[in-house]
């Protein structure tokens, strides 16, 4: 990879990991771009001249560049293993077979450096990627599930709605409030229970009161 290509890579890269950083959940839109920037500068902080990094081009039989590969060496004690960082073919050269020739060429690189095992990160919505990697032998090690709740709106009452005996019963996370309101009688109140946050027009409390005991 020559340095106008990295320059090429560099950008395309920093593009799309922000965008599928923010499709996963993991950061906000506003700050993706700045944060992707951060972590590449990390990584490659000498570019192509990074100890540890190999950035490459691929090419189909007709040498022309179709995507590109970078990857490195890691061990874990007595673990020697290649981590592919990222691995992208051109739009106009996918479902090709490029992505597949590359990881198993991969595989002989991997073998002649002495590691015993080839490893990446994918995003769990780029089916296409892991349909691929299985197919290749490669297997799940590590999963990270997550679950977005949603925020209950400030001061609204948690209200769950469950089915028993074949019908549906009204739960609450608390006892129902209480909520007074005149009956219209100087020093006299009416109590009524109450599980909605939205108090009835007066007019219509006094029609459904009628003709019941007031509370002295």
């Amino acid at each position: 990879m020559t340095t106008e290509e990295f320059a090429v890579f560099r950008s395309a890269l920093i593009r799309s990991y922000a965008e599928d950083k923010v499709r996963a959940g993991n950061w906000k839109p506003e700050e993706a771009a700045a944060k992707t920037e951060e972590e590449t500068g990390r990584l490659l902080p000498d570019g192509l001249a990074t100890p540890g990094h190999h950035l490459q081009v691929i090419e189909n039989e007709r040498v022309d560049p179709v995507g590109h590969l970078w990857y490195g060496l890691q061990s874990d004690g007595d673990i020697q293993g290649l981590f592919i960082w990222d691995i992208e073919i051109r739009s106009e050269f996918q479902r090709q077979g490029y992505a597949a020739a590359a990881l198993r060429e991969l595989e002989n690189v991997a073998k002649q450096a002495g590691a015993d095992r080839i490893s990446l990160h994918v995003f769990a919505h780029n089916e296409g990627a892991i349909s691929l990697y299985r197919k290749l032998g490669y297997e799940p090690t590590n999963l990270v599930l997550s679950k977005r709740l949603m925020t209950p709106a400030s001061g609204a009452s948690a209200e769950i709605t469950a089915k028993e005996s074949g019908r549906n019963r009204r739960t609450t996370s608390s006892p129902p409030p209480k909520t007074f309101i005149s009956d219209l009688r100087p020093g006299r109140v009416a109590t009524i229970e109450a599980t909605v946050t939205k108090l009835e027009p007066v007019r219509e409390v006094e029609q459904r009161l009628g003709g019941k005991k007031k509370v002295p």
